[in-house]
């Protein structure tokens, strides 16, 4: 009887929240003509070695060879390729780690593999990374910044993270002779801390898996507000211009038909597995147009939602960050990728939707209460404070090649969605401490 009713939960709590899905628009198909909105992802483990390892020097120059090749070789040794490890690390390299400390270059290699044949879409990304000179042996010292993420094998699927550091002392001839982590967290805190379901993880069970959030830690708490360092994430971004400019067509609601890019199959026996993120970012920005001898002022509304973490921070393989124009019914859209962050904000809750009659105010109380505590604001080109508008009340589903394909909205009770207003950035962007919804 209890596990009939459980079910009966379950199914209604699926139908429930189908009702707020938003898909690729039908008309998709008569768009087929036009170049897609997002080129797809080659997937890691199908470039070359070096294929791999020049896409992240790529985009990441700022970062010592030796983190380059750290990334590069713990990624591919999660993935089965054990021959990026074997050239940078020397047989008798040693691993000190929170999980299981290892004597040399084998046990590394039976560890990465072991982690990557239990977890789902491990991934190192580097993200900061400095010299700190030798070591009085004649090695030198890396130290390394870094955002590990992975989905526990759970029925729930949850997406856990953590935030590190290594150091890394190399030989005379620049190869990898031991590594030391730090962890934020200890493993038995990511395992209980970010692996328990969650209400809504229950509520959509037969729908939707847990969403990942942006990984964060908090640098400070002023009165009904906390100052946030997120760490740099892949974001796709879309925009477009309101020119009927007015909060009654709730245009900032949804996300426009333009950021659609492909169709993902939640029904059937065997539905398609997919990434699920969250918040949506709303920004608002008044623009002027020129409309025959006249000037017309329009809402300019830009989304950004963050991608999967399983891509990391690499750009290659998706469209010119630069913007695409849409087909030409969609002429005001304009849809890319880029790399977001690192950033510091400072986040207020606010129960409600981005183009409530509240926000105004919201924003004006947040602004005063950074500046009253001293916060240094991040102005926009037009010298004015940038905010934005976190709907943590929705998700956003990807395909495992990287396209976006379906949203979902659903009250937030618990959470609330937020407002954030952009601040300086920290003195050193790496999070020291990790925090995260």
């Amino acid at each position: 009887m209890e596990g009939h009713f459980l079910k009966m939960v379950l199914l209604l709590c699926s139908i429930v929240s189908a009702v707020a899905f938003q898909i690729a628009p039908s008309h998709s198909a008569s768009r087929a003509s036009c170049r897609p909105l997002f080129s797809s992802v080659v997937p890691e483990e199908s470039k070359s070695e070096e294929e791999a390892s020049e896409v992240i020097k790529s985009f990441k120059p700022e970062l010592p060879e030796a983190a380059i090749q750290y990334e590069n070789a713990i990624n591919q040794a999660l993935k089965t390729n054990l021959d990026p490890l074997r050239k940078f690390a020397v047989s008798g390299a040693t691993w000190d780690n929170p999980v299981e400390a290892q004597k040399d270059r084998a046990g590394m290699e039976k560890l990465l593999l072991d982690v990557g044949n239990f977890l789902e879409d491990p991934r190192l990304t580097v993200h900061a990374a400095r010299a700190r000179g030798g070591d009085g042996g004649g090695g030198a010292l890396v130290e390394v910044d870094w955002l590990k993420t992975a989905t526990w094998p759970l029925p729930w699927r949850p997406p856990v993270q953590v935030f590190g550091r290594t150091v890394l002392r190399l030989d005379g001839e620049g190869r990898l002779a031991a590594a030391a982590d730090t962890w934020e967290q200890s493993p038995y805190q990511v395992a209980l801390g970010q692996c328990r379901p969650r209400f809504w993880d229950f509520y959509h069970f037969k729908a939707f898996p847990p969403a990942e959030f942006p990984a964060y830690r908090v640098a400070a708490r002023g009165e009904g507000y906390e100052v946030r360092d997120y760490a740099p994430r892949l974001v796709v971004v879309g925009r477009t211009l309101d020119r009927v400019n007015t909060r009654e067509t709730r245009a900032a609601r949804t996300l426009p038909e333009s950021m659609f890019s492909c169709t993902i199959s939640m029904i059937g026996k065997i539905p398609e597995r997919f990434y699920v993120t969250s918040p949506i970012e709303v920004s608002f920005r008044g623009k002027m147009l020129k409309e025959g001898d006249a000037q017309k002022k329009v809402n300019a509304i830009q989304w950004k939602v963050g991608l999967p973490k399983a891509f990391g921070l690499e750009l290659g393989g998706l469209p010119d960050p630069d913007g695409r124009e849409t087909a030409q019914e969609m002429q005001d859209d304009r849809v890319w990728h880029q790399v977001d962050g690192p950033r510091r904000v400072a986040v207020a809750r606010f129960n409600g939707q981005n183009q409530d009659v509240g926000v105004s105010k919201a924003r004006a109380e947040l602004l005063a209460k950074a500046q009253e505590d001293g916060h240094e604001l991040l102005l926009g080109n037009s010298g004015r404070p940038q905010f934005s508008f976190l709907q943590n009340d929705a998700k956003v589903g990807f395909k495992r090649t990287g396209g976006l394909g379906v949203a979902g909205y659903e009250p937030r009770w618990d959470t609330g969605n937020e407002i954030a207003l952009e601040l300086a950035p920290p003195p050193s962007s790496s999070p020291s401490s990790s925090s995260s919804q």
